[in-house]
């Protein structure tokens, strides 16, 4: 990447850092060349930037994401965000876009969020799982159409599979009986619960899943971005640590785990209107690196990129600060904050601005490289 000698001119920043959109990918060695066409955009510069490096794109095509979080972390709101972007993008009009609603717990306004043409192209009522088998026969169903698709997966703690759900009819049987005649569970009760490997043939299901689907994903260039919640791990040496519910084996078979924490509510006159959100890496295929991203997000808007992208230039000091007054060379602004995310809005800069987010993360991650001579040839 060429470096720039003159930060205050626009112009100059374009035609420097154009990389990230270029089929010819990062000039560096030890940068991977995914481009903007190999990748799928998050909805956050910042997230995009910590997954992959490039301001364009975050996920991978062809691969599955996994999006842990407590309740109020906006994990839906991320992935419809994703969603989004890609509806509104032409390279991405060939994509079908699925949202697999297990918890029927969904309350967003898309429309309102995410606009009418993210609202007109998401489908939340093609696919609906209730079990583990549901969901993969859904999944290849969807793959068996030939086109490319991203399927939201909102919660995969909800699904469990049917010998689950019948020792879990089993035992309202039995105590409905037992309640009702006083009298022991019969032979057939008993079969019934004991069935299976007791919660156990989930973990298996669920390897052998991902192993059929793995090549498909690969194949049809499709994203998989599957919701996990967090739960306490209870075992004595884990101390109160937070685990996903399912186990380890989404780990084991996505390119990103991505852990969402809320940092504070975001409020206005003294009313809760949002949340600011940190997103943890617990892994990262593409580039190796555990960065962290932080975004707000509002009830009635969903994730705000140009506040994420602005924060962290403020706190970068690439926007200087003096008092209330905001300055970017690059935007040829000075002002309040205020002021400048409607100048970005007004005049349409908001590429400029992931060119100028992009240079600043791309310094950031050189001044941490070891620059030592390497081992091997």
């Amino acid at each position: 990447m060429p470096t720039l000698k003159k930060k205050n001119d626009m112009d100059e920043l374009k035609n420097a850092i154009t990389a990230p959109e270029t089929s010819e990918g990062y000039e560096d060695d030890d940068e991977p060349a995914y481009t903007k066409d190999d990748l799928i955009p998050t909805g956050s510069t910042h997230l995009n930037l910590a997954c992959s490096n490039n301001p364009f794109g975050g996920f991978r095509k062809g691969r599955i994401v996994n999006i842990i979080g407590d309740s109020d972390t906006a994990k839906t709101y991320e992935c419809l965000t994703t969603v989004a972007e890609v509806a509104n993008d032409p390279r991405f009009k060939d994509y079908s876009l699925y949202l697999d609603d297990i918890e029927e717990g969904l309350s967003i306004n898309i429309k309102k969020c995410f606009g009418g043409v993210a609202a007109s192209r998401i489908d939340p009522k093609k696919y609906h799982s209730n079990t583990i088998e549901d969901w993969f026969a859904n999944q290849m169903r969807a793959i068996r159409e030939g086109k490319p698709f991203i399927y939201i997966t909102d919660s995969f703690d909800a699904l469990d599979s049917i010998d689950a759900q019948k020792r879990g009819e089993a035992i309202i049987k039995q105590s409905m009986k037992k309640n009702k005649e006083n009298s022991p569970e019969d032979s057939d009760d008993k079969e019934e619960k004991e069935k299976g490997s007791y919660k156990t043939e989930k973990a298996k299901m669920l390897k052998q899943i991902f192993r059929t689907l793995k090549s498909d994903i690969t194949k049809t260039e499709s994203l998989f971005l599957i919701i996990s919640h967090t739960m306490v791990d209870l075992r004595p040496m884990a101390r109160g640590k937070k685990t996903r519910a399912c186990g380890d084996t989404l780990k084991f078979f996505s390119t990103h785990e991505i852990w969402l924490n809320r940092i504070k509510k975001l409020t206005e006159k003294d009313l809760e209107i949002g949340n600011l959100i940190q997103a943890k890496f617990g892994k990262n295929r593409l580039t190796g690196k555990k960065r962290m991203a932080v975004f707000p997000v509002y009830t009635d808007y969903g994730v705000d990129d140009i506040v994420s992208c602005l924060n962290f230039l403020i706190d970068s000091g690439r926007i200087t600060r003096e008092k209330n007054t905001f300055t970017c060379k690059e935007f040829d602004f000075s002002g309040s904050k205020a002021g400048m995310i409607s100048h970005i809005e007004n005049n349409n800069l908001e590429r400029e601005m992931k060119l100028v987010m992009w240079d600043e993360w791309k310094k950031i991650e050189d001044s941490v490289k070891l620059n030592r001579k390497p081992r091997w040839n």
